[in-house]
């Protein structure tokens, strides 16, 4: 464990560290002094939303939220809507240009944005502005932020409330079978969730439910063209193919906890309160877990890797965000199976995020 200067807190890339503080309910996610301790005023709404986001709570407010929801993320749920997913994904490869286009802007910002408002039941004409508005908020968690991204931001979660607010109204009057009929028909409990609560939950899930894939479908056919393995070779076993790009190119690179107790940590003193950082991308690289760690190699038997957290705030989405990296990286293998990349890749400046600019390839010889 080590001090990270530029953020002011310990961080540590450990495996077994950050394994076991993920699951120490000692270590949680709710700040101390609460959400607006600190805040200026501008930037209250934002603030506000977050204060109602499962992945900010513990029990028992996270346990109200998570509840509601967590049946429609199930294996045997999404393996309903697998037909659906690779039908989906299948049609946006064939709008692809046939000679040189950006993966990114054709393929990956498209899919996983689609696929959650499906599931959702937002309509699919609003797949573009659900990305801007996605983009805006969650780059208040870059190391980047800055006056202007915190402005944005906080437009983006006003504009992005107001919309949710009225397709809520629309689908109390015209429910279907999607996630947010589903809450209004189970939201009828004895500590029944606000309109805010519902909101704030429905703009996590589309927010976290296609952010980091979209950065994960890329990072992943960007590392398997760079390998020397044979694509045909790496599609056999799509499920192993996922978890080892989700391995190798962790999307996240890291989540902070708070501690709530005085302790003493690898020569690191936490007072009550203050934060840690847990580098998720380093531990799923540390050669005491991880065989060849700084290989990519889907045809090992890798251990367990942390790139979609563990205990309590373990990805709600875990299953939905494996599937849909098995189902676009091997559509893609199968559909351009001559792809290559044309053009060196540049990352974005977006730690704590790990995505590429763009991606160019070319679909033939």
């Amino acid at each position: 464990m080590v001090r990270w200067a530029n953020y002011e807190m310990p961080v540590t890339a450990d495996y077994t560290t950050v394994n076991t503080i993920l699951r120490n309910r000692e270590f949680v996610r709710e700040p101390p002094l609460g959400f607006f301790s600190g805040v200026p005023k501008h930037l209250i709404p934002f603030y506000e939303n977050e204060s109602r986001s499962m992945l900010e709570r513990e029990p028992p407010y996270h346990t109200r939220l998570k509840s509601l929801v967590a049946p429609f993320f199930t294996n045997k749920k999404l393996k309903q809507l697998k037909n659906d997913m690779e039908h989906l994904s299948y049609a946006l490869i064939e709008k692809i240009p046939t000679s040189e286009f950006d993966l990114i802007s054709n393929f990956s910002q498209k899919f996983p944005v689609i696929v959650i408002a499906k599931i959702l039941g937002v309509p699919e004409v609003m797949a573009p502005q659900l990305v801007k508005w996605s983009n805006e908020m969650v780059a208040m968690y870059q190391a980047r932020r800055n006056k202007q991204i915190e402005i944005k931001a906080v437009a983006a979660t006003k504009n992005f409330s107001t919309y949710i607010k009225t397709l809520l109204k629309y689908k109390n009057v015209n429910p279907s079978e999607d996630l947010m009929s589903h809450i209004i028909r189970a939201n009828n409990s004895d500590n029944p969730l606000s309109d805010e609560e519902v909101i704030s939950t429905i703009i996590l899930l589309l927010n976290a439910g296609h952010e980091a894939t979209v950065h994960t479908i890329s990072n992943g056919i960007k590392t398997i063209l760079s390998s020397p393995f044979s694509t045909e070779d790496l599609i056999r076993d799509p499920k192993k193919l996922a978890d080892e790009v989700l391995r190798y190119s962790t999307p996240l690179h890291m989540f902070t906890r708070y501690s709530t107790k005085k302790i003493t940590l690898y020569g690191q003193q936490l007072n009550v309160g203050d934060k840690i950082g847990l580098l998720l991308a380093g531990a799923n690289r540390d050669p005491e877990h991880f065989l060849e760690p700084e290989d990519f190699n889907p045809l090992l038997d890798r251990k367990t890797n942390l790139t979609l957290g563990a205990g309590l705030h373990f990805c709600l989405g875990a299953h939905l965000a494996r599937l849909e990296l098995e189902i676009a990286i091997t559509s893609l293998i199968k559909k351009i199976p001559k792809m290559r990349i044309s053009q060196t890749p540049h990352y974005q400046d977006n730690f704590h995020f790990y995505g590429l600019k763009e991606l160019f390839l070319k679909s033939s010889d």
